[in-house]
């Protein structure tokens, strides 16, 4: 994700597969601000040079979407972005990559106002798999993003 504003620490994108992610179901809920780089530092935003370096340069926030979180399910799946209340402690109200229906969300935490007014969204698909010698089948189980 690529965004124009370095006010963007009560983002959140959620997932949920077969239906659009709502506030109260959604396959898994990512903080935007927690989402670290390739030396597994979090990208602290407000920062100008952080802003300057992963937004103006082109840089995207990346995610990986693990095989745990994918759990062998196939068909659409859906991404929304929301923006929680200033008054809100993301950091406490979401628990990071868990399911909606974890924690106690309600409509009056969020606020409708993104404060970007641009955002640019990319997705890669792609499958990596091993053959287990032991059950004879192509498995992903395990398999981890590494940022080379």
């Amino acid at each position: 994700m690529r965004l124009n504003s370095t006010n963007n620490t009560n983002l959140v994108f959620m997932l949920r597969h077969k239906n659009l992610p709502i506030l109260t179901n959604c396959t898994l809920i990512k903080i935007i601000s927690k989402i670290e780089d390739k030396d597994g530092k979090t990208l602290s935003l407000p920062c100008s040079h952080i802003y300057q370096r992963y937004i103006l340069s082109g840089d995207y926030y990346n995610f990986f979407i693990s095989p745990d979180i994918i759990a062998n399910r196939t068909g659409a799946w859906y991404m929304g972005v929301m923006s929680f209340a200033q008054s809100v402690n993301v950091t406490t109200a979401v628990k990071d990559e868990a399911s909606c229906s974890a924690m106690d969300l309600n409509r009056d935490m969020l606020e409708y106002d993104l404060r970007t007014n641009y955002y640019v969204t990319r997705i890669y698909t792609s499958g990596c798999y091993f053959f287990n010698k032991t059950s004879e089948i192509w498995e992903a189980g395990g398999i981890r993003w590494v940022y080379i």
